[in-house]
C-alpha cells in the first residue's frame, strides 16, 4: 500500500530530520514494521527532542500500526467526516435495538416499581426489535464493504489521519 499520500508535509519533514524517508511506493505489512522500528529507534525515544515532537512521532507510529490492518486506497476515497456521518447512522440504530428491547425494558421496569409490559405489548416491541436489529446489522455490513472488515482500525484511522 501506498502510504506517503497519508502524511502531511510537516509529518514528511520531521521523519527526514531522523533519516527517514517515506518512498512513493507500495509498503508491505513487514516493510511497514521496519519503518515502525526505524521511527522508533531515532524520533520517539530520542531524549533530546521536546514532549511535542514526541507526541507527534507516537501519533505517526500509531497511523502506522493501523496501516497494516485497513485499505488505504479504499479509505482515501472518502472523507473523516463521511465515515462520522456513517458512523453516527449505525449508533443510531445500534441505540433503536438496544432501548427498545423488550427484556430491557422489563427489567428497568421491575428496577423502577413499574409494571411489567403485557404480552402483547412485549410481542410488539419484540417485533419492532427484531426489524431494527436487522437494520443494524444491514447497515454494519454495508459499513464493513465500504469501508473495510476492522471499523475499529477505521476508526482509528481516521482519528489519527493527518495530525
Amino acid at each position: 500500500m501506498n502510504i506517503r499520500s497519508d502524511f502531511s508535509q510537516e509529518e514528511i519533514k520531521m521523519l527526514k530530520l531522523i533519516n527517514i524517508e517515506i518512498e512513493e511506493k507500495d509498503y508491505t505489512n513487514e516493510e511497514l514494521m521496519k519503518l515502525y522500528e526505524k521511527i522508533y529507534r531515532n524520533g520517539y525515544i530520542d531524549f533530546n527532542i521536546s514532549f511535542e515532537k514526541a507526541e507527534k512521532y507516537r501519533k505517526i507510529l500509531e497511523r502506522l500500526k493501523i496501516f497494516s490492518k485497513v485499505d488505504i486506497n479504499k479509505l482515501n476515497k472518502y472523507t473523516k467526516e463521511e465515515f462520522e456521518k456513517d458512523f453516527y447512522v449505525s449508533t443510531v440504530l445500534m441505540h433503536g435495538v438496544v432501548w427498545n428491547n423488550p427484556e430491557r425494558i422489563n427489567v428497568k421496569r421491575k428496577n423502577d416499581g413499574k409494571k411489567l409490559l403485557t404480552q402483547e405489548e412485549y410481542e410488539k416491541i419484540k417485533e419492532k426489535n427484531k426489524i431494527n436489529t436487522e437494520k443494524f446489522e444491514n447497515y454494519m455490513e454495508y459499513l464493513k464493504q465500504k469501508y473495510g472488515e476492522d471499523l475499529d482500525a477505521v476508526n482509528n484511522y481516521y482519528a489519527l489521519k493527518g495530525i
